[in-house]
């Protein structure tokens, strides 16, 4: 994996998803102060469209004044953290537990694949990282990201001119944004 800017895979992943959050929530975004990560951009990014389009879905279209998808980032020596909070629909705390299961899915039949949660999990625990979940029914969702920093020595490579160009990773994640990869709720 590489270095890369947390909050630049943030706003690529965002320009995914515009079009599908804009009719049902604000978009709020509170970035803290988090240095260079270890990650691989693409990854990363569709693990955020993921979650931000199952945060999207978890609220009924119309209510966009009504209703916020928050995106916020903070980092410790360690780690960095993404938490994207909806006030969409939430999850049945018996559902909770199985919704990193692949094919899990709460939504109607022919909508949702299960597989949003479940690839976005294996993204994290590819990358050394986490998620958790927290949800209130009718009150909406938390999904927290969790990302390893790179060490100190790592610290000093510079980012790479190499990094994925931002038309070819929009075009992949919405090739694989559709229907299939949609997280569930």
């Amino acid at each position: 994996s590489s270095i890369c800017d947390l909050h630049l895979v943030i706003r690529r992943a965002i320009a995914v998803v515009q079009n599908e959050v804009a009719h049902r929530a604000t978009l709020v975004t509170k970035f803290g102060d988090v240095p260079l990560l270890r990650c691989v951009p693409g990854n990363a990014e569709q693990a955020i469209v993921n979650v931000l389009l199952n945060a999207a879905q978890a609220i009924p279209p119309g209510y966009a004044g009504k209703n916020t998808v928050t995106i916020e980032t903070w980092s410790d020596e360690k780690r960095a953290w993404v938490r994207i909070a909806d006030t969409g629909c939430g999850i049945a705390a018996a559902n909770l537990p199985r919704v990193l299961e692949p094919f899990f899915t709460t939504k109607p039949l022919g909508e949702g694949t299960g597989l949003g949660l479940a690839l976005v999990h294996e993204i994290m625990r590819h990358a050394g990282g986490d998620i958790s979940i927290q949800s209130e029914e009718g009150k909406g969702t938390q999904v927290t990201l969790s990302m390893l920093l790179p060490s100190r020595a790592e610290r000093h490579m510079v980012l790479p001119s190499g990094d994925t160009p931002p038309h070819e990773t929009r075009e992949a994640a919405l090739a694989t944004s559709g229907k299939a990869t949609a997280l569930d709720e």
